[in-house]
């Protein structure tokens, strides 16, 4: 069999109303099943015509990718350049996506492994019609980094089929953690975006078991996952393929729990400036009308406001406390903390209220 490309199993059962054509392809290099194709024709006079029909709907185009640019790859369909009769049945359009794969292969081309590349699509762009030899000139849409790239180490071929999505068929879509125990992702926020284009929607959050049904209304889907203000990663996904589809994600709760904490901070911290700003400029009015009793009633409330050293080293307690196991969220934590540190510097900047009181100070001082 390894000297075909493919293998279509064709049956025809007799309904006792007409014949029933079931078609499946097997695709030698890939190693994997086509859909099931199933049609029906009244009579005996229209089975042959139905299983071609049924043949060219079972046809899964492959074709090995050739990379041009980083996210940019060329699709060179095998059998594309064949030549084609004048009157032939209707053929498939062309593919509205590929998936891809890599093939590892020993020194006599055999298949040691295929391994299809998760979270990965590629989106047919305008096809040069003048140039068919050159291929179909895809986008490389990816949840991962080098995609295709980074398997190109040793007797790999990288190669590209048609996606077959199911209509109508949801997905479950599965968060775990990377860290040890894979605990499941509760409360992530999930969106969509129709075959990558338009609107993003907010389709819900992860349940108990770290799972959200996603329709099969479209023929795919690129889904932005959020934990906060966070985006954790925006993967394309193709329903009916695979259910559960499993992304594994970084443990996001600390880095969670530290965006809460800050924004609670800095809420305090405006409410604190807002206040400290009000008390000044009474404390300004007061004193220019020299009603030097109530100015020192609003100089004894302005010195009981937190000030900033006691704001600074709770901050830096609460970090201490605060640990991420994934490196680049700690990363993303650090940096929170390091901003909050500088706004708490530059807003709670002692020198204009010390400079005020000092001035209190010496318009009260009786003349000699």
């Amino acid at each position: 069999m390894a000297k075909y490309d493919k293998v279509m199993l064709v049956r025809a059962t007799n309904c006792g109303v007409g014949w029933s054509v079931r078609v499946r392809e097997w695709d030698v290099r890939l190693e994997q099943w086509g859909q099931l194709v199933i049609l029906a024709t009244p009579g005996m006079a229209g089975l042959s015509d139905a299983m071609a029909q049924a043949i060219l709907s079972a046809h899964v185009p492959v074709g090995e990718i050739q990379i041009t640019e980083e996210q940019i790859v060329r699709v060179a369909l095998r059998g594309s350049l064949l030549a084609e009769p004048e009157e032939k049945l209707v053929s498939p359009t062309m593919p509205q996506l590929f998936l891809a794969a890599a093939r590892y292969e020993d020194r006599e081309g055999n298949a040691r492994a295929i391994i299809p590349i998760p979270w990965t699509v590629l989106k047919p762009l305008s096809p040069d019609k003048s140039q068919p030899f050159l291929g179909i000139e895809c986008q490389v849409i990816s949840g991962l980094r080098n995609p295709l790239s980074a398997r190109r180490r040793g007797r790999v071929r990288i190669y590209a089929y048609a996606a077959q999505p199911t209509p109508e068929t949801p997905t479950r879509l599965r968060l775990r953690s990377r860290q040890e125990g894979q605990k499941p992702l509760v409360g992530y926020e999930v969106y969509l975006q129709a075959a990558g284009d338009g609107p993003t929607v907010f389709l819900g959050r992860t349940d108990v078991a770290g799972e959200i049904t996603v329709p099969g209304t479209d023929p795919w889907y690129l889904i932005s996952i959020k934990h906060g203000q966070r985006l954790l990663a925006r993967v394309p996904l193709v329903p009916g393929q695979d259910s559960p589809a499993e992304v594994a994600l970084p443990d996001d709760e600390a880095r969670l729990t530290a965006e809460t904490y800050l924004s609670g901070i800095q809420d305090e911290l405006v409410d604190l400036v807002t206040a400290r700003t009000i008390m000044v400029a009474r404390m300004r009015a007061r004193m220019i009308a020299q009603d030097w009793q109530a100015a020192q009633r609003i100089r004894d409330q302005l010195l009981r406001l937190k000030p900033r050293e006691i704001f600074s080293s709770e901050l830096t307690r609460q970090q201490q406390r605060i640990f991420c196991p994934d490196p680049v969220g700690q990363k993303q934590i650090d940096l929170m903390f390091s901003e909050m540190q500088r706004l708490i510097q530059v807003y709670l900047n002692p020198a204009e209220v010390e400079q005020l009181v000092k001035l209190l100070a010496s318009r009260q001082k009786p003349a000699t």
